[in-house]
């Protein structure tokens, strides 16, 4: 039986990480923009960070294609954040990750006032985004400043976002 390479990827993404790093789960999030839920499907921010690549936060202006709009997720205390990982565009299947925008770049920011600007890959990929210098913060915003343009929709995806704290345990 073989493994979709997808599957790997994802796999060795989540083994590579320190022994120490901990996924945390937002207290809440909020969005600038969603598009707004259809009969069968969601695209509400909290799904960026349900642990499923299948469903997904997907912006709501209208005006653009997303650049400017912005996820804040709350976090329970300050703890010291490392890392991101970041699955990029629909994932809902390869169809629709190319149909879709996806981030180019993007701007981290956390609340002592501190940012970080990325550059996403265009690939179907899990992508980690080191923290240049690790933080201590209540929240972590990450805002569209580029895209790559989807073949069919105008709208920017993320289908999952998990931030990761790797300082020691207490």
């Amino acid at each position: 039986m073989s493994v979709p390479k997808l599957c790997l990827t994802a796999a060795l993404l989540l083994v590579s990480a320190g022994a120490d790093a901990k996924p945390l789960k937002p207290t809440g999030a909020e969005a600038s923009t969603s598009l707004p839920d259809d009969a069968e499907v969601s695209y509400d921010v909290k799904n960026s960070f349900d642990r499923k690549q299948s469903t997904v936060w997907v912006e709501g202006d209208t005006s653009s294609s997303g650049l400017g709009s912005w996820i804040r997720y709350d976090l329970d205390g300050t703890p010291v954040v490392t890392e991101l990982r970041i699955w990029n565009g629909n994932w809902y299947t390869y169809d629709y990750f190319i149909r879709h925008n996806r981030v180019k770049e993007m701007e981290i920011s956390f609340s002592d006032g501190s940012t970080q600007t990325v550059t996403l890959k265009d690939e179907m990929v899990p992508q980690v985004v080191k923290i240049d210098k690790p933080v201590a913060t209540s929240f972590v915003k990450v805002k569209v400043k580029g895209i790559y343009s989807g073949s069919t929709f105008n709208d920017t995806v993320i289908s999952e976002l998990i931030i990761y704290d790797n300082s020691p345990a207490e």
